[in-house]
């Protein structure tokens, strides 16, 4: 399984992925009037692909520029939520029964200008049975009938997975491979293969593990007759999702920094250094010779600035970050991947959020330090259960359900205003605009040591006027 947030140019990854359907396309949304995505539906359509759009029937659509008359010409199928209907909770896509996005972003014009973001999710069967099934039920609620069917029956999975847990414990290995065999259509369900991979391999710990860890994180929505409540816990899942796809992302633009502070220290800490250490001592004989105040606010300055950079160059000298090649980078991802979706904080029960806090943390610290014995430790003790921190259970409850969604809306929020900062700020913009690295800081260190010789320059020029140098 696959999860990737995104925070930034949107549309253009929406249009990726329309245009890379094969053979299905469920689309609900409470607003669409983005004209761009809707053409790619209708010709995706017309390509004889399934496509079908459920979205709210009120002024914003009905003024917002586009036919939806012309993708049921086209061969799709379109689907109106009654103005102030209550089932438009969610923001979701199914694209060929693997891929599900979510997010907060509306397929909107408007929200084009807005910092919102979405979450795409691969290789996931289970979860995106689910999306449809709660699709199917608000289709049913509105009096529709769909012709989408999932690949896999979620709740068909999950009794299966709960009978080959319990026949592992009994030790019925005959029965148990008969019933293995029965899970069909998981081929593209990474977390279902893993499991049967471990029970191949006679590793039923570890599977038994596995199982309950799977039944926890996918949820059976299907108990409530309410299709809100089926929507609202929807919801919420994908917002647990969402906040970990946008923490994992952070944390891999903040590890970007990390890095390229490292590689800037070791490659011009010392020519930085003294550029600094001349323009402060430049700046103090002139200021010292002019003494006007504002020269001497800018001798302060630049003292202060060389001061702290020298603290800030001896603290990045300490750090210990060790250097991984790009297939250690890559192992190491996706350990952490594995290891934060076991003890992420908003994913787990309210017992358990305090451990999960600190160990995430010490994950975080980790991963950063580029420590993969550090990580996969961590993560071997989550696998094994010696740090079991059970997934949140299904509420059921709508208050309860609306007041933490809420929450968490908050925190999508705050976490994309971070997102985007992060993104927006000079020293990320250079790092994403750098192409070879080496021949970046060959070019800095050249102009560094010209600014260099500038100054001592000007420095032997200001000591031959003072009588007292």
């Amino acid at each position: 399984m696959e999860t990737i947030a995104y925070f930034e140019n949107i549309p253009s990854h929406l249009e990726n992925i329309l245009n890379n359907a094969k053979s299905e396309i469920v689309v609900a949304v409470p607003w669409f009037t983005d004209r761009k995505l809707f053409a790619i539906l209708c010709q995706q359509a017309r390509k004889g692909l399934r496509v079908q759009l459920l979205f709210m029937d009120d002024d914003i659509n009905r003024n917002g520029g586009i036919s939806f008359q012309q993708l049921e010409e086209s061969g799709g199928d379109i689907f109106k939520v009654p103005e102030g209907g209550r089932l438009m909770h969610n923001k979701f896509a199914v694209i060929d029964h693997q891929t599900v996005v979510t997010g907060s972003y509306n397929w909107s014009n408007k929200a084009q200008t807005n910092d919102e973001n979405i979450t795409v999710i691969t290789g996931n069967l289970g979860l995106a049975a689910q999306y449809i099934e709660t699709y199917q039920k608000m289709l049913r609620s509105l009096g529709y009938q769909s012709v989408i069917e999932p690949v896999m029956d979620a709740r068909a999975i999950n009794l299966r997975l709960q009978a080959i847990r319990n026949l592992i414990d009994l030790e019925e290995m005959d029965v148990l491979t008969s019933q293995v065999k029965k899970l069909h259509g998981v081929d593209e369900d990474d977390e279902l293969q893993e499991i049967i991979t471990c029970i191949t391999a006679r590793l039923f710990d570890k599977a038994k593990r596995q199982i309950t860890r799977y039944l926890e994180s996918h949820q059976q929505l299907a108990q409530y007759v309410d299709p809100e409540i089926n929507q609202l816990e929807m919801l919420l899942q994908a917002l647990e999702i969402n906040l970990k796809a946008l923490s994992d992302q952070k944390v891999e633009m903040e590890r970007k920094i990390i890095s390229f502070d490292q590689l800037t220290t070791e490659n011009l800490g010392k020519v930085i250094e003294e550029y600094l250490r001349l323009r402060s001592e430049v700046l103090k004989k002139t200021s010292e010779k002019l003494e006007t105040t504002a020269q001497q606010q800018e001798a302060k300055k630049a003292k202060d600035e060389y001061e702290e950079y020298q603290k800030e160059y001896e603290e990045v000298k300490e750090e210990c970050i060790a250097k991984l090649d790009d297939k250690e980078q890559k192992e190491l991802k996706k350990l952490y991947r594995k290891a934060s979706r076991l003890c992420h904080p908003d994913m787990v029960d309210a017992e358990n959020k305090k451990m999960a806090q600190e160990v995430f943390t010490k994950l975080n610290e980790a991963y950063k330090k580029n420590d993969p014995e550090a990580v996969a430790t961590i993560c071997a003790k989550l696998e094994s259960g010696q740090l079991h921190m059970p997934h949140r259970k299904a509420m059921g409850n709508k208050t309860l359900l609306e007041t933490r969604i809420k929450e968490l809306q908050k925190e999508v929020a705050t976490i994309t205003g971070e997102l985007v900062a992060i993104y927006k700020s000079a020293t990320y913009q250079k790092i994403i605009s750098i192409d070879d690295y080496e021949e970046y800081f060959v070019l800095q260190r050249e102009q560094l040591q010209a600014a260099i010789a500038e100054l001592e320059e000007e420095l032997a020029e200001l000591s031959i006027k003072d009588p007292d140098c």
